[in-house]
């Protein structure tokens, strides 16, 4: 995506799973630049950034649309302290998150929390147990890539 969106801090950030589909806007037959981004054949001076609009979209939020990432990250924090509350708790209740572009590749990735052995503020004792239950539940699918 090339945009800082996903919220960040210390300990453990991510407490719901993220599915974050990519959707590319280019329509086909468009001219792709050198490095893949979009060209107007008809304005060289067409740059990068300027290959139009992208946005993001959450399933929990249909019809709202968010041209801007920094909306993005608050978003995702305020959905997750929703259902997980503001003291560090998790949920296996994943957010769902469409980005729209000319500069992704189709492509769905899931971002999961990290396991973490000590609890901390709302999170139970089995913490670890709970989170490798998570993270099987998405890895065990065979066409899965997994990146740690």
């Amino acid at each position: 995506v090339g945009r800082s969106f996903l919220p960040r801090g210390t300990g453990i950030v991510t407490r719901r799973p993220l599915v974050l589909t990519l959707v590319n806007t280019r329509t086909p037959g468009e001219q792709v630049g050198e490095y893949g981004e979009n060209r107007d054949p008809n304005n060289p001076a067409s740059s990068p950034g300027e290959d139009g609009p992208e946005w993001g979209e959450f399933l929990h939020l249909p019809g709202r649309k968010f041209h801007s990432f920094q909306q993005i990250r608050q978003e995702i924090v305020r959905e997750t302290d929703r259902l997980t509350g503001g003291n560090k708790g998790i949920s296996n209740n994943p957010i769902s998150l469409k980005i729209f572009s000319p500069n992704v590749l189709a492509l769905t990735l899931v971002d999961l929390p990290g396991i973490t052995k000590v609890p901390v503020g709302d999170q139970p004792e089995n913490i670890e147990e709970q989170i490798q239950e998570m993270i099987l539940e998405f890895i065990s699918n065979p066409n899965a890539i997994i990146l740690a």
